[in-house]
């Protein structure tokens, strides 16, 4: 008898066993409501483009106001579905050099148009392009955060006519299972990579403003030979007085064979030097 009651209970063990082995078939959870019961089921691979209905107490909230309609309609707008998708640095990075050679290094030419300003040049586009980048980086981010905070809230709000009858409705059990579930599979892995391009892209934000900043107080680089640059100095009485300024009261053809050979003279090239009086120098 013992031996009989003892076979009975290792085939009742079996059996509730059986239960928990995995499927053949992968299951992917949904949402299921009716009138009378609600409960969450599994539906079989087949049936993935199956979308829930709208929930009890959902009826009055315009369809185009629920988080999970907001959550697909933020999917259709041009370049919000970038998160989602791999590659989002290259895409980023193809932006920032568009942006600077079509738009900010041609701006920066029009501004800096005389020569020496290369530096000023570069910095100044790469802080515009990388100010746009960082600006489109947060809209997406914006949005993004709009709606996982839908998401995740346990009341709606809504507007039933216009801004001036707002209203709020709480979820039901399965509307607030169904966006959660929505926001932790989908739009926190994105919030969590768009906040880690906000932080890097932020950071190369501030270098860029100082390395302008050291750029546009720097001394202009200027090549003293060019021939562009030698008109200039006809002109232009500021240039002349810098290029005077760095060349130390030194004529310019000194540092170059070419030009003295073509000035016929090495008068005021030597190295050689007295002072005359206090700061005053004479090369000979």
């Amino acid at each position: 008898m013992h031996y009989f009651m003892a076979f009975i209970f290792y085939l009742g063990v079996l059996g509730r066993c059986s239960c928990f082995k995995s499927p053949s078939r992968p299951f992917l959870p949904s949402i299921r409501s009716s009138t009378t019961s609600s409960r969450l089921q599994y539906k079989d691979e087949d049936d993935i483009g199956f979308h829930p209905t709208t929930f009890a107490g959902e009826e009055l909230i315009p369809k185009g106001q629920l988080p999970i309609a907001e959550y697909r309609e933020l999917l259709e707008l041009p370049f919000f579905d970038w998160p989602t998708k791999e590659g989002l640095h290259t895409k980023l990075l193809t932006l920032y050099s568009a942006l600077a050679l079509l738009i900010s290094y041609p701006i920066s030419c029009a501004t800096y148009t005389l020569p020496g300003y290369l530096l000023p040049k570069l910095t100044s586009s790469n802080l515009g392009s990388l100010s746009i980048t960082l600006l489109f980086v947060l809209r997406l981010f914006s949005g993004w955060s709009y709606v996982a905070s839908r998401l995740k809230s346990d009341y709606i709000v809504y507007e039933e006519t216009g801004w001036y009858d707002c209203a709020v409705e709480k979820k039901s059990l399965e509307s607030r299972i169904r966006d959660k579930m929505t926001y932790r599979e989908s739009v926190e892995p994105a919030v969590t990579k768009m906040k880690g391009f906000l932080l890097g892209l932020s950071v190369a934000w501030v270098l860029s403003c100082a390395s302008f900043a050291l750029s546009t107080h720097a001394k202009p680089m200027f090549n003293e030979y060019q021939p562009d640059f030698l008109n200039s100095l006809i002109t232009n009485d500021m240039m002349a007085g810098v290029a005077a300024e760095q060349s130390h009261g030194r004529p310019t053809y000194c540092d170059s064979r070419y030009y003295k050979v073509l000035a016929g003279s090495a008068q005021g090239c030597n190295t050689n030097k007295n002072t005359r009086g206090e700061g005053e120098t004479i090369y000979y």
